[in-house]
């Protein structure tokens, strides 16, 4: 039963993506604004194109929350689907959107008399928040945000020359938004920051925000079922997620090929670097040893997990891994490098986050020394198996984080009393 004093509790949530059964960013948005309302009022603001699919999911049931519809002009949203492609695409059309979304913010604090304004989608430090009125006697949340990880250079693809050039643009970008505080000065409005990684969390604290705290964006549903740990000797390693290099499959390979010839590596998801990875796979003579599956439908991925041992996702800049996180509920250990939102889920009980510096061989040589650690010791994957569910249990289940997220809001409301 909600109690009492949440009730008093007013949020508008700003959530661009919010939207059920889509994944990634809008599944973030959807899954945070349901379970935040299980505690308190939850008004929120999205885009009209996500109307279709939040009617469908509430067709025969009455929500507990308000929705309020928002877009940009039906040239720009032309102008967007023409031309505005990929992730910068996004970007720039979220940004436009938030900043256009401000006098709708204005209106609905004013006439809701909300306590908090939460900006949570989309969850990139680059993506600048609506910006309110200063008469409005409101909190400010921001985030969480992430998005500050670089591609370290050392690491690069030696032969994928396109994906050497994008990251390396990408990281420059990088480097310029993060290291003057000119591009952080929005946040000065806000009266608490949500870093998703501890890179971001660094970030917040080189320019000087102390209102800011460590916490991942993003959470998961425990299965009914858990990973029981296999009696073969020969571990099978699994990696879910999109078929490209900054997710680290080069990596991942590299160590498959100072593996036992024994040991598989299966891969499930698309992505355009497949061609060049099965290369490298060739090269290293493993091709037949690493698995490209393909991407399969969600409900058949989740019973997949149960098929594995060990979890291999050495990504390079994952804000945040909803594959990681479901791996750790199926009672799969997780080998990650420790950086981005994998490096703050997959503590030292429940898996290895291996130390991402040094050269690619030593990187390579600590996956290696990782995954053989479960193969030489059979008790140490089931402690490791149990950790990651109880992991998942306690700080990852969506609903416990949002009674964690709506502690905050109390602290925040309870500032003014």
């Amino acid at each position: 039963m909600i109690a009492e004093e949440s009730k008093r509790i007013k949020v508008l949530i700003s959530a661009y993506a919010c939207e059920p059964d889509k994944g990634s960013e809008p599944e973030v948005g959807w899954q945070w604004v349901n379970h935040l309302a299980e505690h308190c009022e939850v008004h929120v603001l999205t885009r009209k194109n996500n109307r279709e699919g939040i009617a469908k999911f509430y067709k025969e049931k009455e929500p507990k929350l308000t929705y309020h519809y928002h877009d940009l002009s039906t040239y720009m949203m032309k102008f967007k689907k023409l031309f505005l492609k990929g992730n910068l695409g996004v970007s720039i059309y979220a940004s436009l959107w938030h900043r256009s979304a401000a006098r709708i913010c204005n209106s609905i604090i004013k006439d809701e008399e909300i306590d908090i304004f939460h900006h949570l989608t989309i969850a990139s430090y680059r993506i600048p928040f609506a910006r309110l009125a200063p008469d409005l006697d409101v909190k400010v949340i921001v985030g969480p945000v992430g998005g500050c990880e670089d591609f370290p250079s050392r690491l690069l693809p030696d032969k994928a020359k396109k994906v050497r050039v994008k990251e390396w643009i990408r990281n420059k970008v990088l480097m310029l938004t993060t290291r003057y505080h000119y591009f952080f000065k929005r946040y000065k409005e806000a009266t608490l920051i949500l870093a998703s990684t501890k890179e971001m969390f660094s970030c917040f604290s080189h320019h000087g925000f102390e209102r800011c705290k460590l916490f991942p964006t993003i959470g998961v549903n425990l299965p009914q079922n858990v990973k029981v740990v296999s009696e073969s000797r020969d571990l099978k390693l699994l990696f879910v997620g999109n078929i490209l290099y900054w997710k680290g499959l080069g990596l991942a390979i590299r160590a498959l090929a100072k593996l036992p010839k024994k040991i598989n590596l299966t891969c499930y998801g698309h992505g355009g670097d497949q061609l060049p990875l099965e290369s490298l796979s060739k090269d290293l003579g493993v091709s037949d040893r690493v698995h490209f599956m393909g991407k399969v439908p969600r409900n058949e991925l989740l019973q997949l997990y149960f098929d594995y041992d060990v979890f291999l996702y050495p990504s390079l800049h994952d804000s945040g891994s909803f594959t990681v996180l479901e791996a750790m509920a199926s009672g799969l250990p997780t080998v990650c490098l420790n950086r981005g939102g994998p490096g703050v889920s997959v503590l030292e009980d429940c898996g290895f986050s291996v130390d991402a510096n040094g050269t690619k061989e030593e990187v390579v040589n600590r996956l290696v020394d990782a995954v053989m650690s479960y193969v030489k010791n059979r008790d140490l994957l089931k402690q490791h198996s149990e950790a990651s569910v109880r992991r998942i249990r306690e700080d990852y289940e969506w609903s416990v984080k949002a009674k964690r997220m709506f502690s905050y809001y109390e602290e925040l409301v309870k500032q003014d009393k």
